[in-house]
């Protein structure tokens, strides 16, 4: 465990407009902390991000943050994480490699809002940022990612017998869920990760439209038709429904 130390003051001011040492070193801070499950273009898509559900946030979509896209939303979703989404919070990171990794986030989209000296000053009173803060003891990011990860993922042993299974079926139910599908280890692993679409079709339709691509679906998932639907229902409730049923750890 790395321990805690005194960070600094720092001047807000400098973030409104960032200047480019800010935004390279937010980056090579975004590359150390945030690209395992970010993805280094920050869509969402990073390895470690792929068993996580709610997959990890796609900072080029500024829709359906919980926290908001406005930078000083961005600071609180650092400072104190989002457990439930699976977010790690960040305050062991001094705040000046925060604000300046939230700099280089918000390059991903031109479309960020606007920050205001306001805003900033706001920010500073919220976390003291002028007078210096305390960095507490903290443990690995590696560390703390791990133990996230363990606690969302399902178990892949499950996840590599189903893709077997569905790999040597060739049923036409098989073969439309395998045209219907990017990535069928990830489908498998968000279906496995969210039981609740097991209850009838209509939830199990409700789950995929909801951002198909990052469950590992086909964009284009949404415009079949009703009966392709129910095909596509019973053939998962078939091979993966059936697992979920007194199981553990899923």
């Amino acid at each position: 465990m790395k321990k805690g130390s005194l960070s600094p003051p720092v001047d807000v001011s400098l973030y409104i407009n960032p200047s480019q040492e800010i935004l390279d070193k937010g980056k090579e801070i975004y590359n150390v902390q945030c690209a395992s499950c970010h993805g280094e273009d920050g869509q969402g898509n990073g390895p470690a991000g792929a068993t996580l559900n709610p997959p990890p946030r796609n900072f080029h979509d500024l829709n359906g943050w919980t926290n908001g896209p406005e930078f000083d939303r961005m600071y609180l979703t650092l400072q104190d994480g989002i457990l439930k989404n699976g977010m790690a919070s960040y305050s062991n990171l001094p705040p000046e490699e925060r604000l300046a990794m939230i700099s280089y986030i918000r390059t991903f989209n031109e479309n960020y809002p606007e920050i205001t000296e306001s805003d900033m000053q706001t920010l500073d009173a919220t976390y003291s940022l002028s007078a210096g803060s305390v960095t507490p003891n903290q443990i690995p990011v590696s560390l703390a990612m791990e133990k996230l990860i363990e606690e969302y993922k399902p178990t892949e042993e499950k996840v590599d017998a189903i893709n077997l299974k569905i790999s040597s079926d060739n049923s036409p139910q098989a073969l439309s869920f395998k045209n219907l599908t990017t990535d069928i280890k990830r489908a498998l692993r968000s279906l496995l990760s969210n039981p609740g679409w097991n209850e009838n079709q209509n939830a199990f339709v409700n789950f995929i439209i909801t951002d198909p691509v990052q469950k590992g679906f086909k964009a284009g998932v949404s415009e079949i038709s009703n009966e392709q639907w129910t095909e596509l229902f019973n053939y998962v409730q078939s091979v993966i429904g059936q697992t979920q049923t007194g199981s553990s750890g899923i």
